[in-house]
């Protein structure tokens, strides 16, 4: 029997059709009871995240179908749910795999959360009875070829998840705007401190004796002419100061 994936993942599905058919907890395990019994299955793995829940099966070609079925009825599904399944057989089945275990396939490139998710379908498989010596080997041979692709590559040094993403990519806008910002502070301390050591300064002068002595006091003439209202001209004013 050949080797198929019937799934949907953050590729082909919105995020509202994913969050309803996630499975998770002991879910899983009633789900993979429940593939046991249907016709055509004869292996079947579970991988379930928050952007991708896939079937990879060892069936007949009616056994997919079989669990499409499945899948829409177990979920209450609407019918264009099957619009964004996609399916794969065989070596692009494999080449599929692969890809996810390495974090190819993810939304933040080279993640490495997703080799022990598929780690976790691979025990929950084991524990329900429902991983054969097909899928087995291709799991265990994947696990082998991601480690090496991790060791050998560069492909870890990515950011490790899109909430670390997007918190790397705002502190490196809220660096960008600090620098580029214009230090307008620092010419109102100046002015402030300014005005500060003049008032200091005024205040020392007129607290001075000798500075208050040497202050001259306006004449009568001065003040009387301070007090003349008359229009300025070149001749004297001819109001007598008395």
């Amino acid at each position: 029997m050949p080797l198929q994936i019937l799934g949907l993942n953050h590729n082909t599905a919105p995020v509202e059709l994913r969050e309803q058919v996630v499975f998770a907890g002991d879910d899983i395990q009633r789900a993979l009871n429940q593939l046991k019994t249907l016709q055509g299955v004869e292996e079947a793995v579970l991988l379930s995240t928050c952007n991708r829940t896939e079937f990879y099966v060892i069936s007949a070609q009616d056994g997919r179908e079989q669990l499409k079925a499945w899948l829409h009825n177990d979920r209450k599904l609407n019918d264009t749910f099957a619009e964004s399944l996609f399916m794969l057989d065989e070596e692009e089945a494999i080449r599929h795999i692969f890809r996810v275990a390495c974090g190819l396939d993810s939304m933040v490139l080279g993640e490495p959360q997703i080799l022990g998710q598929l780690k976790d379908a691979y025990r929950h498989a084991q524990d329900a009875n429902t991983l054969g010596s097909h899928l087995s080997r291709l799991l265990q041979h994947t696990f082998s070829v991601a480690k090496k692709i991790r060791t050998d590559t560069e492909i870890g040094a990515s950011p490790v998840s899109a909430a670390y993403a997007a918190v790397n990519l705002a502190q490196q806008f809220s660096r960008a705007s600090s620098s580029t910002r214009p230090c307008s502070s620092e010419p109102a301390r100046r002015s402030n401190s300014s005005r500060g050591t003049w008032s200091a300064k005024a205040s020392v002068a007129c607290s001075s004796p000798i500075a208050a002595s040497s202050v001259r006091k306006p004449s009568p003439a001065s003040s009387a002419a301070s007090r003349c209202h008359c229009p300025r001209s070149p001749a004297p004013c001819p109001r007598r100061i008395s």
